[in-house]
C-alpha cells in the first residue's frame, strides 16, 4: 500500500525517462543545468504563466498542498507526478544556500509506492493526466472568486495566498464574473449560461475596450447584447473594438455581421508585406522613437481629452504597444 512520506528533497529524482524531460536534457546539456522552468518548459507547462502561477503559489503557502507521487526502488525515489514541485523546490534550496536562514525546501510531502512496475507506474500517470480532477472553467473559478471575496469577506491577498497568481487578474475575474451577472444572463431568459461567452467579459475588463464603448457612446448594456446576438464572432475579437468603434464605416459592419468582417475595413496595409514587415526590430523602434518625439503638445493634450477621433486612436495604439513591450521585457528578465 502507498504510504505518506517526508522525503529529502535531495533524495528524490525526476523521471528522466519522461519523454519531455528527456528531450530538454538533450538541448540544455545534461541534468547539472536544469532548472525548474526548464522543466516546467518541457511539460507544456509554461506558456500561459501556469508556471509562475505554481511556483508563487508554493512560496506564499511555504510548500505543496497536493502531495507528489514517487516510486521507492532500492535507494531510489523517482517521481511519477509532480516533476515542476520537486525542481521547484530544487531551485528554492538553492536560493536560500547562501542566505543564513531556516531552509524550509529540505523535505516534500509525497505518496510513495514501491517498486512499482512500469504498466502500474504509466497507469497513476493516466489517472494524473487523462482522466484525474479537471480544472475549473473560467467562469466557475471567476463565480467561486467573488463567492469568497464578497461573501466569506476573503481580502484579495487572502485569496491570493490559497492561490497564488496576481491581484490584477484575481480583481479582474471578479469584476468580469459581475458584469456577465449584471448585463448578460438576464438576457438569456433562463435559457443555460454558455460558460465560454464568460472570457469576452474578461477582455471587457481592459481598460482602452471600456473606454472605447463609452467614448463612442456605449455602454456595458450594448456590449452584452453583442456578445448574445454574435457581434462579437470570436470572444478574443473583443479586442478589435478600440480600432472598429470609432470608424463609422467598420462601425457599422460590426453592428450588422461581426468583428471580422468590420476588421477588415481597417486593417493597416503594408504591414504584412514590403518595408514595414522586412524592417529589423532595431529600425523599427528608432523610427518610432523619433516619431514619439516629435509628437506635439497640442496632440498629445488631444490624446489626453480624447475629443479627436484620430488622437485617440493613437492613444489606444501607444498602449497597445506598452502592453507588449512590458510583457517582452518582463520575459527577458525572468530568463
Amino acid at each position: 500500500m502507498p504510504k505518506f512520506e517526508m522525503l529529502k528533497i535531495e533524495n528524490v529524482e525526476l523521471d528522466y525517462d519522461n519523454p519531455r524531460i528527456a528531450r530538454m536534457l538533450e538541448r540544455w546539456g545534461g541534468k547539472e543545468n536544469i532548472t525548474a522552468e526548464a522543466v516546467a518548459m518541457a511539460l507544456g507547462q509554461n506558456g500561459d504563466g501556469s508556471f509562475d502561477v505554481l511556483k508563487d503559489s508554493i512560496k506564499v503557502n511555504n510548500g505543496i498542498i497536493q502531495p507528489i507521487i514517487v516510486n521507492h526502488i532500492g535507494d531510489r525515489y523517482i517521481v511519477i507526478e509532480g516533476n515542476t514541485r520537486v525542481q521547484i523546490y530544487k531551485d528554492l534550496k538553492n536560493e536560500m544556500k547562501d542566505s543564513g536562514k531556516e531552509c524550509i525546501w529540505d523535505e516534500i510531502i509525497a505518496i510513495v509506492h514501491e517498486n512499482l512496475g512500469r504498466s502500474q507506474v504509466d497507469a497513476i500517470r493516466l489517472q494524473s493526466h487523462l482522466v484525474g480532477p479537471r480544472d475549473w472553467d473560467p467562469y466557475s473559478k471567476a463565480k467561486y472568486l467573488h463567492t469568497l471575496f464578497y461573501s466569506e469577506y476573503l481580502s484579495i491577498n487572502e485569496i491570493i495566498s490559497y492561490c497564488g497568481g496576481k491581484a490584477s487578474e484575481v480583481k479582474k475575474m471578479i469584476y468580469a464574473y459581475e458584469d456577465m451577472t449584471k448585463y448578460f444572463v438576464p438576457l438569456l431568459s433562463g435559457e443555460e449560461i454558455p460558460h465560454k461567452k464568460f472570457s469576452a467579459f474578461m477582455e471587457l475588463q481592459n481598460r482602452k475596450v471600456l473606454d472605447a464603448i463609452m467614448y463612442n457612446q456605449f455602454t456595458k448594456e450594448d456590449f452584452a447584447q453583442w456578445v448574445l446576438n454574435d457581434n462579437i464572432d470570436k470572444m478574443a475579437n473583443v479586442r478589435m473594438l478600440p480600432e472598429i468603434l470609432p470608424d463609422r464605416n467598420a462601425r457599422k459592419i460590426f453592428l450588422e455581421e461581426n468583428c471580422t468582417e468590420a476588421y477588415k475595413l481597417i486593417s493597416v496595409p503594408g504591414l504584412d508585406r514590403g518595408l514595414l514587415k522586412d524592417a529589423s526590430f532595431i529600425a523599427l523602434s528608432k523610427q518610432l522613437e523619433q516619431k514619439l518625439n516629435a509628437i506635439s503638445a497640442k496632440f498629445v493634450k488631444q490624446m489626453s481629452e480624447g475629443d479627436d477621433s484620430q488622437a485617440y486612436n493613437t492613444k489606444n495604439a501607444l498602449y497597445d504597444l506598452k502592453d507588449v513591450l512590458d510583457e517582452t521585457l518582463d520575459m527577458i528578465e525572468k530568463m
